[in-house]
């Protein structure tokens, strides 16, 4: 007992290194102060008024020049990054025009019989190696986020493709919905790419998805777009 009772006691005398670092810094403080500060200060008061006025004016004209100078190259640099944002939204803005216009009016994907929805999609991820062939775009099959976010293709690492094959009934817009829903998280743009293969119209299928998405108003209409397309 008397030797676990020393045991805690030398514990408890143990030098914390905080009070120890505290000590020095004070200590390091008051040598800085005593041999360089006040030899200094005592010199400087010890000068004429006159001598003491223009130091003082030209120190505080070099405080004021150099603060102006750092605004002003945080202004600058404020600017240029606001321009570059500015030209990746005008670049990004050019880059979801042409995939649009590319899915819109290029791409004719093939009716099978015993086609699933990965058929489709491995039919539209042939398609779109003229995207990169045309423009350099770098494009990303299956691009995975979590367990649960897995977009179809990620163009130039901003711009989502979600495709559905619709069949009929209200699961796939759903289901198309929610993933835009979610997928705006990771993608600046998000384009939902319908597959119809039913008699149902391509412009009711997209007015109703649409609908939908405006009602949600969870993403911003400019950055999505619907391409409801039949197969040939």
């Amino acid at each position: 007992m008397a030797a676990r009772r020393r045991k805690r006691k030398s514990q408890d005398d143990e030098i914390d290194p905080v009070v120890v670092a505290i000590m020095f810094v004070i200590v390091g403080i008051y040598f800085v102060y005593t041999q360089y500060l006040l030899p200094l200060y005592n010199a400087f008061m010890s000068l004429s008024p006159i001598y003491v006025f223009l130091i003082t004016l030209i120190v505080v004209s070099i405080v004021l020049i150099s603060i102006r100078y750092v605004l002003k190259y945080r202004k600058m640099r404020a600017e240029k990054k606001e321009e570059h944002r500015r030209q990746q939204i005008l670049a990004r803005g050019v880059e979801f025009d042409n995939i649009i216009n590319f899915l819109e009016n290029e791409v004719k994907l093939r009716y099978g019989k015993n086609k699933v929805e990965k058929d489709y999609q491995q039919d539209l991820e042939q398609a779109m190696k003229v995207l990169t062939e045309r423009y350099g775009y770098d494009i990303e099959y299956e691009r995975t986020h979590s367990r649960k976010h897995r977009i179809d293709l990620v163009i130039n690492g901003s711009i989502g493709i979600e495709m559905k094959v619709y069949k009929g009934g209200s699961q796939v817009k759903r289901a198309l919905l929610s993933q835009i829903s979610e997928y705006s998280q990771y993608c600046d743009k998000i384009i939902g790419f319908v597959v119809n293969i039913t008699e149902e119209s391509n412009a009711s299928i997209k007015a109703e998805i649409e609908s939908q998405l405006k009602y949600q108003n969870v993403i911003n209409s400019n950055d999505y777009h619907i391409i409801v397309q039949g197969i040939i």
